[in-house]
């Protein structure tokens, strides 16, 4: 009994500790970097905003083309997908996409500086609005009018994206 007794009040120790520890990994050694630092905790997809998986929802987001490179893994090629350098935002959509990637979403992410890039599709635009796209840089930013697609379940395909682009201001 008191072999028991006392394994049981080593394991809250243990626990305990690993508990101590992940606070102090999280919370002081390496916080969350980027827009989203001042989110205490992932909000999950539960809490959206305003915006969900079935929402539509129409916004400017600022910023300016880059792209994403993935490398390639055993029997998968490495490709590059097409991407918006979005300045952070209190729009409700740029929320949704940044609580996205905090969640874990693959799709869009957060360069090392903290920004979104959020992955845009160029294919159905016409030559000139995708040039206006291709040409933007840090330097020369441009906004995008684009609304949310609905998705429905998950493995989305390789560079999908959940915004569809309406225009270039």
């Amino acid at each position: 009994m008191a072999r028991s007794v006392a394994i049981s009040i080593m394991a809250v120790e243990v626990l305990s500790l690993i508990a101590v520890a992940w606070v102090v990994n999280t919370k002081v050694l390496f916080p969350r970097k980027g827009p989203h630092t001042s989110w205490p905790e992932p909000f999950g997809f539960s809490q959206s905003f305003g915006v969900d998986e079935n929402s539509t929802t129409t916004t400017i987001f600022y910023g300016y083309y880059d792209t994403r490179s993935f490398p390639g893994g055993e029997g998968v090629a490495a490709y590059i997908c097409p991407v918006f350098v979005a300045s952070e935002s209190d729009d409700l959509l740029y929320r949704y996409l940044a609580n996205l990637v905090v969640d874990g979403n693959t799709v869009d992410a957060f360069d090392s500086a903290g920004t979104l890039l959020i992955t845009i599709n160029l294919h159905d635009l016409d030559g000139e609005t995708r040039n206006k796209i291709v040409k933007s840089s840090a330097a020369h930013g441009i906004k995008l009018k684009v609304t949310k697609n609905i998705f429905a379940g998950k493995n989305a395909n390789t560079c999908a994206s959940f915004i569809r682009i309406l225009a270039v201001q």
